[in-house]
């Protein structure tokens, strides 16, 4: 199927189709500004010679040009990703940006309430595998296709990602070796 004409309206109808709170992140090309709320969004958007560091073809990276172009004129706040700062930098400025919404909640005032914060993105993600999975033209097992799940341990200090298939996901809590509730 085409991304930007089959796929995306799909990808669009499933973003909608998700509660305003908690955040949802979104990636890929697919999203149109005009279904974004600038107040609540932000665009990264890698520069030319990024793009060409990491092998993206000449029309991906003219569709990048237009998505940056969509998002400035819908009020969108960019921030460019040329390789020269960390993840953790990008998120910082992420996170700077959409202070607002991210202080909106929900906020996690201890272990456990971050521990089902956790559990509920987890959730999300194995709903999405299964979504994905049962689309006519899938041919991927929904319990067996292996993904990555945020560390549900609730350490405020915890950042690991665990590769796990998404039925292991859906059993229990996705745990990092040696991390426990």
């Amino acid at each position: 199927m085409a991304l930007l004409d089959e796929r995306g309206p799909m990808v669009v109808e499933d973003l909608c189709s998700l509660p305003r709170s908690p955040v949802i992140v979104a990636e890929g090309t697919v999203l149109p500004a005009a279904v974004a709320d600038p107040a609540r969004s932000v665009w990264l958007l890698p520069t030319p010679a990024f793009q060409a560091r990491h092998r993206v073809d000449e029309l991906q990276r003219h569709l990048l040009g237009l998505i940056a172009d969509d998002a400035h004129r819908h009020g969108i706040a960019t921030i460019t990703i040329d390789g020269s700062r960390s993840v953790g930098a990008i998120v910082d400025e992420v996170e700077e940006v959409l202070l607002d919404p991210l202080n909106d909640g929900p906020v996690a005032s201890s272990r456990d309430e971050l521990r089902a914060l956790l559990r509920e993105a987890s959730l999300a993600a194995v709903h999405q595998v299964q979504s994905g999975c049962a689309r006519p033209w899938a041919t991927n097992d929904p319990t067996t296709l292996v993904r990555s799940f945020v560390c549900e341990c609730g350490s405020p200090d915890c950042d690991v990602d665990v590769m796990l298939a998404a039925g292991v996901a859906a059993e229990g809590p996705v745990l990092a070796p040696g991390h426990h509730v």
